[in-house]
């Protein structure tokens, strides 16, 4: 009877590799740095292949594979959803905000902070987790907000081999943009709470407005509504 509990033991470890494999394969094609347009879409047309296959008794076991497979995919891409979103953010120039600090670090003169940097952009107010270098050495305090200043990066990679990987480092962190600030970019404002944040950057935003329509052309006023607001309301598709 030992010969035969060893063999089926073989067996059922040969079955769950099997499965392993493929799901494995999944999540790893799904990752935020491997995955392209032309893959996602590839991968909903096997996902619905795989199905099909699952039917049909002489294509069962493959179709279940494909469907292991696919199933480590949308398992990794629904869980880095936040993540797609964060990355697809670009900032071509500087922008005011709110900064919440959470943590932070001082050494050599140099703070190290990260925390979440509140704007307007694109004409939507978005909440936008941020790591700061400061060259400061002032005191602050966690959930201090501050009237920042800056053009937020994108944190990659360096492209030479044996490179750190902080690009997933980082993303671990729930963090993909970064700035380096100078001591005259951020400074203190009386705002003690989010609400407060918000009416400061909605009465901001209607005085623009105001002052756009009163002092300029409809053309004009249009244009800088887009440019300062970002607000595309008005413009011509040819601009």
């Amino acid at each position: 009877m030992l010969p035969s509990f060893s063999t089926e033991n073989h067996q059922l470890q040969w079955h769950f590799a099997l499965i392993l494999l493929p799901f494995t394969l999944g999540i790893y094609c799904a990752d935020y740095r491997n995955l392209t347009d032309n893959s996602l879409s590839f991968l909903i047309v096997l996902s619905s292949t795989g199905v099909l296959l699952a039917f049909f008794r002489l294509t069962k076991q493959i179709g279940l594979l494909l469907l292991f497979y696919v199933l480590g995919f949308w398992c990794m891409f629904l869980k880095q959803l936040e993540q797609r979103a964060f990355q697809k953010i670009s900032f071509p120039k500087k922008e005011y905000g709110i900064f919440k600090i959470g943590q932070f670090e001082s050494k050599n003169g140099l703070q190290k902070m990260s925390g979440t940097f509140t704007t307007n952009h694109k004409g939507s107010k978005i909440e936008l987790p941020l790591l700061i270098y400061l060259k400061s050495d002032r005191q602050v305090q966690k959930n201090q907000l501050k009237l920042l200043y800056c053009k937020p990066e994108r944190i990659k990679n360096e492209t030479y081999p044996g490179a750190f990987d902080q690009e997933r480092y980082f993303a671990q962190q729930g963090v993909f943009h970064r700035c380096f600030v100078s001591a005259s970019d951020i400074s203190e404002t009386k705002m003690n709470n989010t609400a407060q944040v918000k009416d400061y950057l909605l009465g901001v935003r209607q005085k623009l407005l105001a002052i756009f329509s009163t002092k300029l052309s409809p053309r004009a006023a249009a244009i800088a509504n887009a440019l300062i607001i970002g607000d595309r309301t008005g413009i011509d598709q040819q601009l």
